[in-house]
């Protein structure tokens, strides 16, 4: 063999090495799965199965189905799967299935994942509400309940999700308070401080579901996002869309305010995934393509407002 027959075939060994090393974190172009090794609790995160012989039809996760999903710019279908927050640690399969009853399992490790706590020893008045109030408490429990219970099947948001202030989190998501010696649920939403009157925006396109007043969270909407997915926005100072109104990625539907059970004026957002608590912050920069910015400050001083 001539010197540059032998420079030939040497340069071939390495490509076809480096090519089959390549990881399948390269966005789903190599043709392997792309999927995180490890989850926490909490975190909303991307299956992108390589591509088969027949359709994806969903995919089974910690008993729960999720629907196979599109948007620009990814190089094909996948699936967007939530954590929730009270997950245990382990190993836990997810089962995709395919038309024509073909299956392939991945497998995910939950890790374990601390949150903060916090004890108070406050007057009974302030802890337990009273008594005349439990009826309506537990007709509005049951109503988000519902809401998250049937969340539309067919995806409403394109292009990832856009945060709904420019403030930072106060990364008190699954925060429990032990309120005189007796736990609470867990804090199954993340906080922004922020001044009374800050235009809150939609994180991503979709339906308002409710759009009202809650003894616990103030003036309150949710906005189902389709494809299991309902975002809500709590303690709000104004309404700035209604139940039933469409509603696109980044524009403006409340205002920042203290209602209900609120000590000052911050935003409560809380998203489900299929009923999975999760954490909002993990749901930024999820995707390439974020909202458009023309619609992150569209000016909406239309809707329903109360005193």
């Amino acid at each position: 063999m001539t010197i540059a027959g032998m420079v030939r075939a040497l340069v071939a060994v390495m490509t076809a090495t480096i090519a089959t090393a390549a990881p399948a974190a390269s966005g789903g172009t190599s043709g392997a799965p792309v999927l995180p090794a490890t989850v926490r609790p909490g975190d909303v995160f991307v299956l992108r199965p390589a591509p088969g012989l027949s359709a994806l039809e969903s995919a089974r996760f910690c008993g729960k189905v999720y629907p196979p999903l599109s948007a620009p710019g990814e190089p094909g279908p996948f699936f967007l799967l939530g954590v929730d927050l009270e997950a245990a640690p382990g190993r836990e399969a997810i089962v995709v299935g395919r038309t024509g009853g073909g299956e392939e399992r991945f497998v995910v490790s939950i890790v374990k994942r601390f949150f903060p706590e916090e004890r108070l020893a406050l007057p009974p008045a302030m802890v337990t509400p009273p008594q005349e109030l439990a009826e309506r408490i537990a007709r509005e429990q049951a109503l988000a309940a519902d809401i998250y219970r049937t969340a539309g099947a067919a995806k409403l948001w394109d292009r990832g999700f856009t945060p709904a202030l420019e403030q930072k989190a106060a990364g008190n998501f699954g925060r429990r308070r032990i309120l005189n010696g007796i736990p609470r649920s867990p804090h199954a939403g993340q906080d922004y401080t922020a001044p009374a009157g800050t235009p809150v925006k939609a994180i991503a396109g979709g339906t308002v579901r409710y759009a009202g007043d809650l003894y616990y969270s103030g003036l309150t909407l949710f906005v189902d996002h389709g494809a299991g997915l309902v975002s809500v926005y709590m303690h709000l100072e104004k309404l700035l869309a209604a139940a039933g109104e469409t509603v696109t990625a980044g524009q403006i539907i409340g205002r920042v305010g203290s209602t209900g059970r609120a000590t000052g004026a911050h935003l409560h957002l809380g998203v489900r995934l299929f009923e999975q608590r999760v954490d909002p912050e993990r749901l930024w920069g999820l995707f390439r393509n974020p909202a458009p910015s023309s619609h992150l400050n569209s000016p909406r001083e239309t809707g329903i407002s109360h005193p």
